[in-house]
């Protein structure tokens, strides 16, 4: 089973504008984000280093995936496709953070920070 926090920013305490997943494996933090032009992997001892100082809404979810069945669904890579494809979903109709957010609460993911700000 595999441990995952999905944090999403919120821009101007509006609304969710862009998303990231931290991974707990073998007591590190992987924090994945994907850009514009990239996707950024990054290592850390202690997950508060994973936290921008902004605001943000931080869902925690564990989720055992299924390696034998394709996430893959055709587009752009965004950070929520690549989110996505991290967890095993295969919603096609989640699009936005906002969208992903609601998803993973529905599935059963905890909102443990509800808008604070690190």
């Amino acid at each position: 089973m595999n441990r995952f926090f999905v944090f999403f920013h919120r821009s101007l305490d509006i609304d969710i504008s862009h998303c990231w997943t931290v991974e707990c494996k073998n007591s590190k933090y992987i924090k994945t984000e994907c850009t514009l032009h990239t996707i950024d992997t990054d290592v850390y001892d202690n997950i508060t280093e994973c936290v921008p100082g902004v605001k943000f809404n931080c869902v925690y979810i564990k989720v055992e995936r299924d390696y034998t069945k394709p996430t893959f669904i055709p587009g752009p890579l965004t950070c929520v496709s690549l989110i996505k494809k991290q967890l095993g979903i295969r919603d096609f109709f989640v699009f936005t953070p906002k969208q992903l957010y609601k998803k993973l609460l529905k599935i059963g993911g905890k909102d443990i920070c509800n808008g604070v700000y690190f």
